[in-house]
């Protein structure tokens, strides 16, 4: 967790490391991971420790 942008969004973090994905196929991902819609553009530094 130490480092990640904390001003960036949930999405901009892991597009930042998925850069040949496509975008539907990160958010895929994301919601796998339990991430709903709206937590995308929330920022890194509003998710709890376990998001993180």
């Amino acid at each position: 967790a130490e480092a990640l942008d904390l001003e960036k969004t949930v999405l901009e973090t892991v597009e930042e490391v998925a850069e040949d994905w496509r975008i539907d196929d990160i958010k895929g991902l994301l919601g796998r991971c339990n991430f709903k819609s709206d937590m995308l553009d929330r920022k890194v530094s509003f998710l709890s420790g376990g998001e993180k």
